[in-house]
């Protein structure tokens, strides 16, 4: 009855707005059927506008259309793909086998190759706008939830729930998508995906519940997911873990070292990582230093965290200075959340002259001092995730702005390559592409130079000697000369002596006081300074100041290291490139390739007896060791060890291939019974770009790992060798899978 009720008065509703929701169907019809996206936008922004529950249900037909055709483009895209590479197969035979290519088979692979290319780059385009589409659609279908009266969103969120449960497996992890994508401003949905990571029986299911509820940043979700710590399925434990680490809470720190007692492997290492991602500092898997600190500093840290969110201001600051002062990476997202610069739902601006903006410097200086006081690691990983992936994805210049100003004022190898990027002469764009205006621009440039002094002077000084020594105006000199002084390097002295003879004066006396700052000498004027220097370059160290170094407990190996990059997993894949670049030098004695065979030997032989692997080494194609992973028997280490050491170094590379063929290998991953046919860990290593396989445009393989990894987890480390190897692509996989990337 109550039902029949429902539906009568929402009728009346939808008729008293005059939305003619028929009308609205055939709009979105017809705009998906065509090829202009602006009429797609309008139509799904009518769909919106209609309020009517009923159009969830013709979003979720839609998706399941174009995710259709996605899927046979997909195939087209793999098949055409494969015929690129086909046609360097002559090329790529006559090099394995050591024999010249000729012209005319270049010329054979050239042609063919370029046109392949064309039919290749009109696939993806589509690609482009079918996935575009599918944006869209995720866009304006929370907001059609939100906007739906409270009893017809309770209605359609238990549906899709119900759905959730109960459908085919591909269609449920659909519904469970569209409660993902509407939680942070649909408390139903985030319900609904609290209940599905405890109920539904499907792994898959609530893997996807937990990594949909990741954009919420409700510190009460930390009961829920601390509960799925115990959950069987190796994946669900370790997105649970994953979860706790991203809430702007100190919730997660005792369930994790809680849980961290009785796990092992890749779940060990997942739960380690939240940990000091979650802190901001590490006791590595020692539980007891874990407990210690926590009894110590938790009562403390909790506290302040809470005052942070409430409403008494006069508490605010002493809390902040508790959270910077131990550098409390939750404190990182916490902060950013209250400030609204980070991705979850949108947060009012502050009054002007309110205490709220008056808080907000020393918020914003707060996150950089927290991070400043992480590890190196902790502090990239941390960096990373809050602010240099939210800040490539930003769309508001004032956004822009906040998210650089902090930035600025974090040490780290990748902000300083944001920074380079932004002290620049190149125009920047937001992520939609709209250019920044001259002012806007300009104010980004000084963030840039002002931040590439708190970094390596390797890192930093080209690019400061480059605005000093190019036509930047006489501003942007004088920031380049105080980051020079502040890197206090021998690479500072030389653009230093530029500055000195520059005709602003603002630029060149205290470019003439870094000089005698950093020297500890006084010369009369420019020239002088040069004729010194190119007697004293050769011997001079600058004099710096002792640096107290962090109080970080001894860390004692545990589990697998490949080229520095521990692993407690014992269940391991090795990618690893053979092409002919790796016949290059080491930096060391020998080959790169012979370092690499070093390297993997060592390694199998290393693994520990309860471990298993697999190895796949390639060119411009793949060689597989075995069908599955193998135990690390002496015999088959020594079987392993044997195939290393006669593989040779030859050919193009492809990367995407054998990476795919791994994710295949890999098998559905989340079963903990799945061990025996299946891997948690990969080791990707290059020393090259992608130029062979189905895809060699790296942003297309990232879109791939994603799509591939998206439920399995998998942790992928990257090791990139020599200096042509793709370092964006290699930092990139790594940072989407979990995993650690390193140039070598």
């Amino acid at each position: 009855m109550r039902v029949w009720f429902f539906w009568m008065i929402f009728a009346a509703a939808i008729a008293a707005q005059g939305v003619d929701v028929h009308k609205t169907r055939e709009q979105l019809d017809i705009a998906l059927k065509g090829k202009d996206e602006a009429a797609v936008g309008a139509a799904l922004k009518a769909v919106t506008a209609t309020k009517d529950p009923r159009l969830v249900d013709d979003l979720t037909l839609h998706v399941e259309r174009v995710r259709k055709e996605l899927g046979k483009l997909g195939a087209d895209i793999e098949k055409t793909g494969t015929a690129l590479a086909d046609a360097w197969k002559n090329v790529d035979a006559q090099g394995s086998q050591g024999r010249p290519v000729t012209v005319g088979t270049a010329q054979a692979a050239e042609k063919k190759h370029i046109a392949i290319q064309e039919e290749l780059k009109k696939l993806t385009q589509r690609q482009d706008v079918l996935e575009g589409r599918l944006l869209a659609i995720d866009t304006e279908f929370p907001l059609l939830l939100a906007g739906l009266e409270q009893a017809a969103r309770v209605s359609t969120v238990s549906a899709l729930a119900t759905k959730a449960l109960k459908a085919k497996a591909e269609q449920r992890l659909l519904y469970v998508h569209f409660l993902a994508v509407s939680a942070s401003i649909v408390d139903e949905s985030r319900e609904a995906l609290v209940e599905l990571m405890a109920t539904a029986d499907d792994p898959d299911a609530r893997t996807a519940a937990i990594l949909g509820l990741g954009q919420c940043k409700d510190p009460a979700l930390a009961t829920a997911a601390a509960q799925a710590l115990d959950d069987p399925a190796m994946a669900v434990r370790s997105a649970a873990a994953r979860l706790l680490a991203r809430l702007p809470s100190a919730a997660g720190v005792t369930p994790l070292v809680a849980a961290m007692q009785k796990a092992e492997g890749r779940v060990l290492e997942e739960i380690l990582r939240a940990l000091e991602d979650l802190s901001g500092r590490t006791s590595h898997d020692n539980a007891t230093l874990w407990r210690e600190w926590w009894s110590s500093e938790g009562s403390k840290l909790s506290a302040a965290m809470d005052e942070l969110r409430g409403d008494d201001f006069s508490k605010k600051g002493p809390a902040l200075e508790i959270v910077a002062g131990v550098g409390f990476a939750a404190g990182v997202r916490l902060l950013l959340r209250l400030e609204g610069l980070d991705e979850g739902p949108a947060v009012k601006a502050p009054a002007p002259g309110s205490p709220e903006e008056a808080l907000s410097p020393s918020c914003r200086a707060a996150i950089a001092r927290i991070l400043q006081h992480m590890p190196p690691k902790i502090r990239a990983r941390v960096a990373s995730e809050t602010l240099l992936l939210p800040f490539a994805r930003v769309r508001t210049a004032e956004r822009q702005h906040a998210l650089a100003a902090i930035l600025a004022g974090v040490t780290d190898d990748a902000v300083a390559a944001e920074m380079t990027r932004l002290a620049g002469a190149k125009a920047l764009r937001l992520a939609d592409g709209t250019e920044l205006p001259k002012e806007a621009r300009l104010r980004l440039r000084e963030l840039g130079i002002s931040g590439l002094g708190l970094q390596k002077a390797e890192l930093a000084a080209p690019q400061l000697r480059e605005i000093l020594e190019g036509d930047a105006e006489a501003p942007l000199r004088i920031l380049a000369v105080a980051s020079l002084r502040q890197l206090a390097d021998k690479r500072s002295i030389s653009p230093l002596i530029t500055a000195a003879a520059d005709r602003t004066p603002e630029v060149a006396a205290p470019a003439d006081a870094a000089l005698k700052e950093l020297t500890g000498r006084a010369e009369k004027d420019a020239a002088s300074w040069r004729l010194w220097w190119n007697s004293a370059i050769k011997d001079f160290e600058v004099k710096k100041p002792a640096i107290l170094a962090a109080d970080e407990p001894v860390k004692e190996a545990k589990g697998t290291a490949f080229y520095g990059i521990e692993s407690r997993s014992r269940r391991l894949m090795f990618i690893l490139d053979r092409s002919g670049s790796m016949m290059e030098s080491d930096a060391g004695s020998g080959t790169r390739w012979s370092a690499a065979q070093s390297e993997t030997i060592q390694c199998i032989t290393a693994l520990p007896d309860n471990a298993a692997f697999n190895i796949i080494f390639f060119s411009h194609e793949f060689d597989v060791w075995s069908k599955g992973l193998m135990p690390a028997t002496k015999q088959n280490k020594a079987a392993a060890s044997a195939w290393v050491k006669g593989v040779e170094a030859v050919g193009a590379t492809n990367i995407f291939d054998p990476l795919a063929r791994a994710f295949e290998l890999a098998g559905r991953g989340t079963f903990d019974k799945a061990y025996g046919t299946s891997f948690d860990t990969i080791y990707l290593m290059s020393d090259g770009q992608p130029n062979r396989g189905r895809i060699i445009d790296p942003v297309e393989i990232i879109k791939e790992v994603q799509r591939m990894n998206a439920l399995k987890l998998i942790k992928v480390h990257t090791i990139g060798v020599g200096k042509n190897h793709d370092p964006v692509l290699m930092r990139r996989i790594a940072e989407i899978t979990g995993g650690d990337y390193v140039a070598r």
